[in-house]
Formats: C-alpha cells, sequence, structure tokens
C-alpha cells in the first residue's frame, strides 16, 4: 500500500494506492487563500499541516485497514493522475 499526497493550490489531497495500482481510497480538505494586496496571494503552511492531519485522519477512519499497510509515502500530482485514469 502506497500513500500519495498532494499539495494544491486550493486543497491538499491523499491517495491510497495499492501495488497493483488500484485506488483503494482518498481524502480531501480545503484550503484558504489569502489575498491582503491586488495581485498577492499567501497561504499559512500552518494550515497545510493542519489540511494533511485532517485528510489523513479521514482516511484513517474510512480505510483502516488499507491506511495500517502502508509501506511507503510520497508526492503526486492529483490532475495527471485523474487524466490518466
Amino acid at each position: 500500500m502506497f500513500l500519495g499526497i498532494d499539495l494544491g493550490t486550493t486543497e491538499l489531497e491523499v491517495l491510497l494506492l495499492a501495488s497493483d495500482g488500484h485506488v483503494v481510497g482518498t481524502a480531501r480538505y480545503p484550503l484558504e487563500i489569502s489575498r491582503p494586496k491586488s495581485r498577492w496571494s499567501e497561504q499559512d503552511p500552518e494550515d497545510w499541516w493542519r489540511a494533511t492531519q485532517i485528510a489523513l485522519a479521514t482516511l484513517r477512519m474510512n480505510y483502516p485497514d488499507a491506511f495500517g499497510g502502508i509501506q511507503a509515502i510520497g508526492p503526486f500530482r492529483s490532475n495527471a493522475w485523474r487524466r490518466s485514469t
């Protein structure tokens, strides 16, 4: 079992992938963007960490057996993955 983490602009997504390439489950959490001035965009890294914790907890709650079998963790690009499936 593999865990992919995608930190996007508007949401964080985690994905559980079986060794045969089958997607076991996903969880997402939205991210806020602050625009303090014209043409500026900012995000708080604490929000990234909180979103990661919440998405992982959701994944663990919904897929406890698969979550317990995670052997590797890495980044993934959800938009590229969606185009290929």
